[in-house]
C-alpha cells in the first residue's frame, strides 16, 4: 500500500512539473506579445476635412498673376510612431486650384481665369505637441503627387478645356506640403500651403514667356474637419 501511495505521489509530482514546463512559457510568450503590440501598434486615427483654397501660378520672373479661390476636400490617417510625438500622415485630397493670368491678342488684353480640379496624394511626417489628451497642436511636412482630372479656362465669356492644345496645361505635378493643425477632441482645424516643382504649361512661349520660365502651382488652404 505504501508503495502504491509513493508511486502515485511521484506521478503527480512529475505531472505538476510537466505542466509548469509546458504552460508557463506559453503564458510568458502571450505577455511578451501583448507588451510588444502595445509598443509597435499604436492607435491609428482617421480624419476628414473640407474648406477653402487660394491658389495661383508663381515664378520669380512672372508678374501680374492673381489668386483663384476654390475648395478642398481630404480624407486621411494619423499614424503615430513609437515616440508618440512623431508620426506619418498619408491622405487623399481633391482640390480646385488655378490662377488668373494676363493674356493679350489682336485688339484686346484681358485676364484668363484658369481652374483645375486635381486629385492629390500627400504623405507628411508629423510632430504632435499635446496640451492635454484631447487637445494638441500638430505640425506636418512632406511631399505630394498630383494629377489633374479636369479644368477649364474662362476668357471673354468663353470656356476652353485646359488640357487641349489651345491652353496646353500639364496634368501631373509633385511638390512640397506644409501644414499646421489644432485638434480639440474630435474637431480638427488646419492651415496649410503647398508649392509645386513642375511648370504648369507645356509651352510657356505660347504665353509670351521664354521656354525656361514656367510658373509653378502654389496653394494655401484653411479647413475644418472631424477626427474619428
Amino acid at each position: 500500500m505504501k508503495k502504491i501511495i509513493l508511486l502515485a505521489a511521484m506521478v503527480l509530482s512529475v505531472a505538476q512539473m510537466s505542466a509548469q514546463v509546458v504552460f508557463a512559457p506559453r503564458q510568458s510568450a502571450d505577455n511578451q506579445n501583448d507588451e510588444l503590440a502595445s509598443r509597435i501598434s499604436p492607435k491609428v486615427k482617421y480624419f476628414v476635412r473640407a474648406g477653402v483654397a487660394a491658389s495661383d501660378f508663381v515664378h520669380k520672373d512672372v508678374q501680374e498673376t492673381s489668386t483663384h479661390w476654390g475648395y478642398t476636400v481630404e480624407a486621411g490617417a494619423m499614424i503615430p510612431f513609437r515616440n508618440t510625438l512623431f508620426g506619418l500622415q498619408p491622405s487623399i485630397k481633391l482640390i480646385d486650384k488655378g490662377s488668373r493670368i494676363p493674356v493679350s491678342g489682336s485688339g484686346y488684353r484681358a485676364k484668363m481665369d484658369i481652374n483645375q480640379t486635381t486629385i492629390e496624394i500627400p504623405v507628411n511626417f508629423t510632430m504632435e505637441l499635446p496640451f492635454t489628451e484631447d487637445n494638441s497642436l500638430r505640425m506636418a511636412m512632406g511631399f505630394y503627387g498630383a494629377y489633374g482630372l479636369s479644368g477649364n479656362a474662362s476668357l471673354l465669356g468663353e470656356k476652353i478645356g485646359i488640357y487641349t492644345n489651345t491652353i496646353g496645361m500639364k496634368r501631373g505635378d509633385i511638390g512640397c506640403d506644409l501644414e499646421m493643425s489644432w485638434r480639440y477632441y474630435h474637431l480638427l482645424v488646419s492651415l496649410g500651403m503647398q508649392a509645386g516643382f513642375i511648370g504648369v504649361f507645356e509651352k510657356p512661349e505660347d504665353y509670351g514667356l521664354p521656354s525656361d520660365i514656367n510658373p509653378h502651382h502654389r496653394s494655401f488652404w484653411l479647413t475644418a474637419g472631424y477626427v474619428f
